[in-house]
């Protein structure tokens, strides 16, 4: 029989491998009865900072009976009968069609939708608008260092997604077996073995490169086909079903066949894990009555301390053990919005992650080893479609768009022949004025896109704010809680790169977020003494978060289009690399096989929202 062994608390620094053998003595059960045994759960536990304990689970399987029996009945023990597994295998394909599903994205939803394909013997294409992770790292490093922005490679656009650049933190809030069987895959893949039990687990950056590698390989190996450069841009559809894919590639590169002369993807599968920025098709879908709605979303700034300060505030002083680098999580709720910190990076740095020209969007990254001198979190607002339609809101918006006449397209009367094949659209002189002619009648409250072009504006603001040069704006808390612009750092320093230019962020935040903030920090340094230090750093602005969009889909997990199938975290469906990986195999299994997804309900929230 198989048991979890929970609530072994370890006061002192050991090897992992040694903890097996205490809760063996712990629960009395002899070595040589234990079939196998395994860590399933670290935490740490610094409630008390004079007694901060480690607390572990372990699973062991034991084979005396009689033992079995007593530990059965034992405090602190689970009898575990069957592990709950939903794997990539193991899937009764039902699929008849002979054309091949089309991926748009390459990052964990659009990989593990791919993994769970091959594992089932089916060929999926991916597309994928930026590079190879290998050669997206030195399109970011190039941009951090020079400010040479590549607006099809870059920390939003690559093959791993979004959340490559970033702590690699595979915490989500679902409770779902599939969580498991996503650690089993990063681990397979070259993952470090600890994120199997971490309470808390995170791979970093620097691993995440080396993992995505080995994904794709394997999954050329098994038969799928990668397009990078490759930029999804428009689709065919018939009597309500997807029959074909458009897209356009840059510089002919692929990654295990001949570029093909066609433009266009004879398919009646599109799975779209297009991640939160892929601005254009969002656009695009639109335009094609692809239905969406509204969803709140969240904007704000990053914060950065320096982490002793933090490990202080969440250790004490003189911590008896050797703790990694402490982590924090705050959320404060005001009258009418919520602040709460984000995707918090210890030992990180604040990164640059703009995908669009003139614009300034920031995130965190950190390595595995989180060693670096400074702390940093986003410090986000929640923003609703209500905030959105407000008169003061809605009409910066429709100025803006105005405004950026000559740069968007929304218009669906205008023709996509009249555009460039330029990253920039360039419009005639006719189609300006009519543009900008049905531009009151394209801009309305109910446009479900309004966020997305809100958050446009708060970046182009930035951009303009730290010298129009892909400067980030900086501000002291200090400063920021008095509305002042900041003349000087402390001694904090800043850690964006490629520069920061000392400002005044409540230039450009909306009044309600710039408000909801400074009651945030107030009441964040109650919670953590010197969260709102003098000098600590706030740098704007961060937008990307989230999507501000949801692509509907039913039960059968599609959209209102046949054979489309909206997943991850652009499509509204996850919030992060475990449940965006997650939705992928979901999607998968909903492809593979839609009677047994349906019928068995693989996720215990097997049936999405209509």
């Amino acid at each position: 029989m198989k048991f979890r062994l929970e609530n072994i608390k370890i006061r002192k620094d050991l090897n992992d491998n040694k903890i097996i053998e205490i809760a063996c003595e712990k629960f009395n059960i002899p070595i040589n009865t234990v079939i196998q045994a395994n860590i399933v759960k670290k935490s740490i536990d610094a409630r008390d900072k004079a007694d901060i304990f480690y607390n572990y689970s372990i699973m062991v399987e034991i084979s005396d009976k009689g033992l079995c029996d007593k530990l059965a009945k034992a405090k602190n023990v689970q009898v575990v009968d069957f592990e709950k597994q939903e794997r990539l295998d193991g899937i009764t394909v039902s699929r008849k069609s002979n054309k091949r599903p089309v991926i748009i994205g390459a990052g964990p939803a659009g990989l593990f939708c791919a993994l769970s394909m091959v594992e089932n013997g089916v060929k999926p294409i991916i597309i994928e608008q930026g590079k190879k992770v290998e050669e997206r790292s030195k399109d970011v490093e190039l941009f951090r260092k020079e400010g040479i922005l590549n607006t099809m490679s870059n920390v939003q656009f690559g093959e791993g997604g979004a959340g490559t650049f970033s702590d690699g933190k595979l915490t989500t809030n679902l409770h779902s077996p599939l969580c498991r069987t996503v650690i089993e895959q990063f681990v397979r893949f070259g993952a470090p073995s600890q994120i199997s039990y971490m309470n808390k687990p995170h791979i970093g950056t620097d691993n995440l490169i080396k993992i995505l590698a080995n994904i794709r390989n394997y999954i050329i190996e098994k038969g799928g086909t990668f397009l990078y450069n490759t930029k999804a841009e428009n689709f065919t559809f018939n009597d309500g079903k997807v029959t074909e894919v458009i897209y356009s590639n840059h510089n002919l590169e692929t990654s295990n066949e001949n570029q093909n002369s066609e433009i266009g993807i004879d398919t009646d599968c599109v799975v779209l894990a297009i991640g939160h920025s892929s601005r254009d098709l969002f656009k695009t879908l639109y335009e094609k009555d692809v239905y969406m709605e509204p969803k709140n979303f969240s904007v704000g700034v990053r914060i950065e301390h320096k982490q002793e300060m933090i490990n202080k505030s969440q250790y004490g002083e003189n911590p008896k053990l050797k703790l990694p680098p402490a982590e924090y999580k705050l959320a404060y709720h005001g009258d009418k919005h919520s602040c709460y910190t984000f995707c918090m990076c210890p030992g990180g740095e604040v990164i640059a992650s703009s995908s669009e020209e003139k614009t300034i969007v920031t995130n965190g990254m950190s390595k595995y080893a989180r060693d670096g001198e400074n702390a940093n979190s986003a410090v986000l607002v929640n923003v609703t479609p209500d905030d959105l339609t407000s008169e003061e809101i809605f009409s910066s918006i429709k100025n803006y768009m105005l405004q950026q006449a000559d740069d968007i397209r929304i218009c669906k009367n205008i023709s996509s022949k009249e555009e460039s094949s330029q990253n920039s659209v360039n419009l005639t002189v006719e189609s300006k004025n009519e543009h900008i002619d049905n531009l009151d009648k394209e801009i309305r409250k109910d446009n479900p896109l309004l966020g997305m072009y809100f958050q446009e504006m708060l970046e182009e603001k930035a951009f303009t704010l730290g010298g129009n040069n892909y400067n980030a704006p900086i501000q002291r808390v200090e400063d920021f809680l008095n509305n002042r612009k900041t003349n000087h750092i402390g001694e904090i320093n800043p850690t964006y790169k490629p520069e920061t230019t000392m400002s005044n962020l409540q230039e450009i935040l909306p009044e309600f977020v710039a408000e909801t903030l400074k009651e945030g920090l107030i009441y964040f340094d109650r919670k953590i003494k010197g969260f709102a230090n003098p000098d600590a750093i706030l740098t704007g602005v961060e937008t990307r978060s989230s999507s501000p969009v949801t692509i509907k889909r039913n039960e059968q997990y599609m959209s209102n289009i046949k054979g489309m199938y909206p997943c991850g975290e652009g499509a509204g469906y996850a919030g992060g690399i475990m449940s965006a990986a997650i939705d992928g195999i979901r999607i998968s299994r909903a492809i593979l096989s839609p009677e047994q997804c349906i019928t068995r309900g693989i996720e215990e929230n097997c049936k999405m929202k209509q």
